[in-house]
């Protein structure tokens, strides 16, 4: 049986609930700084479960011109939609990640990696690996213990995440992230995985 996380019914369901506990209301505090890996705001970026967009605005603000976000829920694509300045080239996809095609510099990685259940893991380095340009870059972070309750979220440990990404990718480098929210302090990692 499909697990209740690959249909997109269940994140609408946690959207018109306003179960959304993931949401920092604010994008998250590692990405400034990460932007210096990828300077030029001419990158073609992907966000992959972009929820209500903050990163993806935080980039808008910041000067990024081609930005696609893309989410499994309509509720969260209209909003952030909705919030966008009237001129702006960022696309919003509501559409299944794996069904995903294009061809991306970067890759954002927020609470999106641990919105999977485990078992779709290897699918998600694979598929991430092929809408990246050669050079491209996925970074973001990732939960740096287990769970004792049922995800969504699902963590994990660093060496398994390393073990995982070096599948696919010739570049992985996992640090503690010294930039997080301050509800996730010292439970993230921060990741830059080169294609």
């Amino acid at each position: 049986m499909e697990h209740p996380t690959f249909t997109s019914l269940y994140w609408e369901d946690r959207y018109s609930k306003g179960e959304t506990g993931w949401d920092m209301k604010g994008p998250a505090p590692w990405l400034l700084p990460a932007t210096k890996l990828f300077p030029d705001t001419s990158a073609r970026i992907l966000i992959p479960g972009c929820g209500n967009g903050h990163e993806v605005l935080q980039l808008l603000s910041l000067g990024y011109k081609k930005i696609t976000a893309l989410d499994f829920s309509e509720s969260a694509c209209r909003k952030l939609s909705a919030s966008l300045p009237a001129e702006t080239a960022c696309s919003v996809l509501c559409e299944d990640f794996f069904a995903h095609r294009g061809t991306y510099d970067v890759v954002l990685e927020q609470t999106f990696f641990c919105s999977f259940h485990p078992s779709r893991r290897p699918g998600y380095v694979s598929h991430m690996h092929s809408l990246l340009s050669s050079n491209g870059l996925l970074m973001g972070v990732l939960f740096a213990s287990d769970f004792s309750t049922a995800g969504p979220p699902f963590g994990g440990r660093r060496e398994d995440y390393m073990s995982l990404f070096q599948t696919r990718f010739s570049r992985v480098e996992m640090e503690l992230c010294t930039s997080s929210h301050p509800a996730r302090s010292g439970n993230e990692l921060l990741f830059v995985c080169e294609k």
